[in-house]
């Protein structure tokens, strides 16, 4: 069995940044409508990609911009890193009062020092 390793973004309450605003986003359909891009290139390389996505999570109010580049950023590492045949996995829950996305994939992680 391949090892797992993961990354997660955390969305806590910090205060935005000059000239940013946050907007009321429903994380449900946020997040769904953002990996359909990104599964069609992990389908293109034979990945496994099961997305757990709570129906219960609430509506937060994030800066757009900063939160899907930030998937994105992890996305496109796993996706680099996963072999052909690999799984990536992306998770969303509720921990507390913060928001926690997931994403886990059977690539070979980071060495340790």
């Amino acid at each position: 069995m391949r090892s797992t390793k993961g990354s997660s973004i955390r969305e806590e309450r910090l205060p935005a940044p000059l000239g940013l605003t946050r907007q009321p986003v429903g994380k449900r359909y946020w997040l769904a409508g953002s990996l359909a891009s990104w599964r069609a290139i992990a389908s293109a390389k034979e990945l496994t990609w099961p997305a757990d996505i709570p129906a219960s999570l609430p509506t937060l109010a994030v800066i757009h911009d900063w939160l899907a580049q930030a998937l994105g950023h992890l996305l496109s590492n796993a996706l680099r890193h996963t072999p052909v045949g690999g799984t990536i996995c992306v998770e969303e829950a509720l921990e507390g009062s913060v928001v926690a996305i997931r994403v886990t994939d059977t690539g070979p992680g980071i060495a340790p020092e």
